[in-house]
């Protein structure tokens, strides 16, 4: 039942990471700005605002810039 709970919550910060603007700080696209569009696992799929381009990213290595 402990479990069932932390996984709950755990999911739900990464619904709540889902149109937040988020700034990467790790990796070939370090510095770069992008919306949030979807979270797997613990990948988030990010649309960078500087090009049209889909990229995913491990939440580790991002950090939400508007809350």
């Amino acid at each position: 039942e402990i479990k069932y709970k932390k996984k709950k919550q755990i999911d739900r910060k990464k619904s709540e990471l889902i149109s937040k603007i988020v700034q990467i700080v790790k990796g070939t696209f370090k510095g770069y700005k992008g919306t949030v569009t979807n979270v797997a696992d613990d990948i988030a799929h990010i649309e960078l605002h500087s090009r049209p381009k889909p990229v995913s990213i491990n939440i580790r290595d991002i950090k939400v810039l508007d809350r």
